[in-house]
């Protein structure tokens, strides 16, 4: 699936538990509340094929820590990149270790 327009009916619901999921755990994580950047990559939208892409979304939390705001470096404002200084190995270890109550 390319673009989120081709998901089907059947999963919108599970995306957004799962969303919701990633986002409590963030909290509980961090133990508040916690600011985010949520990107979704997709295809292009000019109605032509694109086999090689792969419709995916990625969280970006401004905070390394509790208590620890993330800042934008240098080269990250000039690369167009987000620097994280755990591995996402780490960082999906630690928040699976988080309860998360999707129901509120």
């Amino acid at each position: 699936m390319g673009d989120i327009l081709g998901l089907p009916e059947e999963l919108y619901r599970p995306l957004a538990e799962a969303v919701l999921t990633v986002l409590r755990k963030y909290d509980g994580l961090f133990g508040e509340e916690t600011p985010y950047m949520m990107v979704l990559h997709q295809s292009p939208t000019d109605g032509r094929p694109y086999p090689y892409y792969h419709f995916h979304i990625e969280f970006y939390s401004v905070k390394q820590g509790r208590g620890r705001i993330k800042y934008r470096a240098g080269v990250e404002t000039g690369a167009g990149t987000f620097i994280n200084a755990l591995s996402p190995e780490r960082m999906a270890e630690e928040l699976r270790a988080v309860e998360a109550n999707i129901d509120g």
